[in-house]
């Protein structure tokens, strides 16, 4: 596997820059794990680019608000892109959560969720039955995933997305869940994937 070197972007906007990186789960199990992203380096052909970190994230300025995060030189296209969560607005431990994850391409555009499958690397949640579970992330619906950081192997959540096709996102769109902004997501980390086979 070739390891691609990060290219200066930057975060447009007027919040810190920082980074987000990959992960999935599945809330109707507490103990089944998605392949990591070791597993995803293994594979042959694959190729990673650190697209842009984002750090001392401030929380949202209200509830269920959503906040656009850019990057301003996209790179890609890509057919697998991960999100790693790595604290909340006051550890890498105790309560994380979101109401939900958008994609906007380079033209601005939200990206259909109908285009990508979304995995987790720990499907351990909150709520009853799994009902805080990552599911809710796309979702249009007033509800969020919401779990502990520790559930997580090195307290970091990865969520991963899976295209039906290369696409260059451009922007990165995060919604606030009901309550708690302390449990906002303060440092993530972007990264896209593809294979020899994907690029040609």
């Amino acid at each position: 596997m070739t390891q691609l070197d990060p290219e200066d972007l930057r975060f447009h906007h007027v919040f810190a820059p920082s980074s987000y990186e990959v992960g999935c789960c599945d809330d109707r199990s507490r103990d089944k794990v998605q392949p990591s992203e070791a597993d995803i380096t293994r594979q042959e052909g694959a190729a990673q680019l650190q697209l842009h970190e984002w750090r001392d994230i401030k929380p949202h300025n209200g509830r269920w608000e959503s906040r656009e995060y850019r990057i301003e030189h996209p790179q890609g296209p890509f057919t697998c892109y991960t999100l790693e969560m790595k604290r909340n607005q006051t550890a890498d431990r105790g309560t994380i959560q979101c109401g939900r994850i958008q994609f906007k391409d380079v033209t601005d555009q939200e990206i259909s969720s109908d285009r990508w499958n979304l995995s987790i690397n720990s499907e351990r949640c909150h709520g009853c039955f799994g009902s805080e579970g990552y599911r809710n992330l796309v979702t249009t619906g007033h509800t969020k995933w919401c779990t502990q950081l520790e559930y997580f192997p090195n307290n970091t959540p990865v969520l991963t997305f899976t295209f039906t096709e290369p696409v260059t996102i451009g922007c990165l769109v995060l919604t606030s869940a009901n309550d708690c902004p302390e449990r906002d997501p303060a440092h993530f980390v972007l990264h896209g994937w593809t294979t020899t086979a994907a690029a040609k």
